[in-house]
């Protein structure tokens, strides 16, 4: 691909993404997570040394995650909506588009994403079972505003849940992207001197890979109490960054491929964390005089992070 072409197709890209992240809210398909919201993340003691420690999240490969269709579920669903809208089409370009994405569809085995989990909701039962040493752990809250900044280029969504909303999105996105390409395929495939065939195969695969990167924020309505907030880096787009993929133990007893990605930006020396919350199966007094020791030694203004016990009546 030419240096020129692949300028126009990123500007497109933009332009494309910006028309369909307003429609989505018009529609009501997406919601925009307000500024002031907290993120909370849940995990062990050891979990809130290392964070602090080593100034660095895990972002973990998500088809490793405890959601077994993970990363799955939505290629299903985008595979049969693609099918199903072959078998409809007729306008003969759409139809290649389609039969190349669905190939590239059924092509796809594994995930290339690396998502760093969070919650819109502190102090819940299920998530200090799950993730948090079954309450014995803590949850650390996150200005959501500055954690983005720190975040900075890497994707950051909430997770849907709703079969319907998925499928009106997968069905809404192709459409919107297919007719967008498409009006502009005669100026390209003269502009650079592309044969039809050429450009629809280029095109499917810009579609496959701005289709999927909202397919990862789909799972399964099961998780749903979780409301979960994920920050995503795709290995696709991370050529020229140099992360390397490493490996641990998971508590799920899988090895897990995760990047550690640093987010404390220059100008910060430490994370923007509004409270910690100390899980109910704990000694709160005492974990409230330690922790609140170790952030100070670390460089946190102690003063303004909210130190508290959980509200969960959970013993183990």
């Amino acid at each position: 691909m030419s240096e020129g072409l692949k300028l126009i197709l990123e500007s497109l890209e933009i332009s494309i993404n910006e028309i369909i992240k307003t429609k989505l809210e018009d529609l009501r398909l997406i919601k925009q997570i307000p500024k002031n919201q907290i993120l909370f993340h849940y995990t062990d003691l050891e979990g809130l040394k290392n964070i602090i420690e080593n100034k660095s999240f895990f972002f973990s490969n998500s088809s490793f995650l405890n959601d077994k269709q993970e990363f799955v579920k939505g290629f299903d669903t985008l595979g049969i909506i693609v099918k199903d809208k072959i078998g409809s089409s007729h306008d003969n370009n759409s139809k290649i588009i389609l039969e190349l994405l669905y190939k590239k569809i059924k092509e796809t085995e594994k995930s290339n994403r690396f998502v760093a989990c969070f919650s819109t909701i502190g102090d819940l039962l299920s998530q200090w079972r799950a993730y948090s040493n079954d309450g014995k752990g803590v949850c650390i809250g996150f200005d959501y505003n500055k954690l983005k900044k720190s975040f900075y280029g890497i994707d950051s969504f909430s997770i849907i849940y709703d079969d319907e909303i998925q499928t009106s999105i997968l069905n809404f996105l192709l459409n919107e992207y297919i007719e967008f390409y498409l009006k502009d395929k005669d100026t390209l495939c003269e502009q650079f001197l592309l044969s039809n065939d050429n450009f629809l195969n280029l095109i499917s695969v810009e579609i496959f890979n701005q289709t999927s990167k909202f397919v990862g924020q789909f799972k399964h309505n099961a998780f749903d109490e979780e409301k979960e907030f994920r920050f995503e880096i795709r290995i696709d787009d991370d050529i020229g960054n140099g992360r390397d993929i490493l490996y641990r133990c998971g508590r799920n007893n899988l090895f897990v491929p995760y990047i550690k990605e640093e987010i404390i930006r220059k100008e910060d020396s430490v994370f923007p964390i509004k409270e910690i919350i100390i899980g109910p199966s704990l000694n709160s007094e005492l974990n409230k005089i330690s922790i609140s020791s170790f952030l100070q030694k670390k460089g946190y203004n102690i003063e303004q992070i909210d130190i508290k016990e959980s509200n969960v009546p959970y013993r183990i």
